[in-house]
């Protein structure tokens, strides 16, 4: 028997076929084969659908959905950055200082 058409039967070891109705020796149904979350449905398989990845473009993108250029330099930005450094002095004191 060829060994693509025809498959062990995991129970019995019988040989059965592909895509038959299941082991004939045991009655065992075939196993259903499960289909994973990043599998696409088999209708869509060789549709020949176009490769919409070939004109994008990623500049464009990030630029409409975030917006073009820096963000404004204000006062939060001050205020982190003292926050950070009183932190900082904070830490040193209490390891000179324990």
């Amino acid at each position: 028997m060829n060994d693509i058409d025809h498959y062990i039967c995991p129970q019995c070891g019988a040989e059965v076929r592909v895509g038959g109705t299941g082991c004939s020796k045991c009655n065992r149904p075939p196993k259903r084969r499960e289909r994973k979350s990043w599998e696409q449905d088999e209708a869509e398989d060789g549709l020949g659908l176009p490769d919409d990845r070939e004109d994008f473009d990623y500049r464009a993108f990030v630029e409409e959905e975030f917006g073009g250029g820096r963000k404004p330099r204000g006062m939060r930005e001050k205020v982190y950055w003292m926050a950070g450094i009183i932190l900082l002095v904070i830490l040193f004191y209490h390891w000179v200082f324990p």
